[in-house]
């Protein structure tokens, strides 16, 4: 299921402890360049594959980066930063 962009956008103007940028590899070396607004599927730990699902932003500014969490889907939880590995674009 997907969350409204008027919540989302809400949500992300609302953090002014994080600092999102347009791109991932403006904060990591990467082979997958997503960005925001790219339409991705999600794989969970199970293998399960949801979506799709719109790139909503991209940040290292949360406690989850330590885990390698930085991107941010319109998905229910769209405050939980996904692993980029998580992620196929479409």
């Amino acid at each position: 299921m997907t969350t409204s962009r008027r919540t989302t956008d809400e949500w992300i103007k609302s953090r002014q402890d994080m600092t999102f940028v347009e791109r991932l590899s403006d904060i990591q070396e990467t082979d997958r360049d997503i960005k925001v607004g790219d339409r991705v599927m999600f794989t969970n730990v199970s293998g399960f594959i949801f979506g799709p699902f719109e790139v909503i932003g991209i940040s290292k500014d949360n406690e989850l980066w330590k885990y390698g969490r930085c991107v941010f889907l319109n998905k229910d939880s769209y405050w939980y930063p996904c692993k980029p590995e998580e992620l196929t674009l479409i």
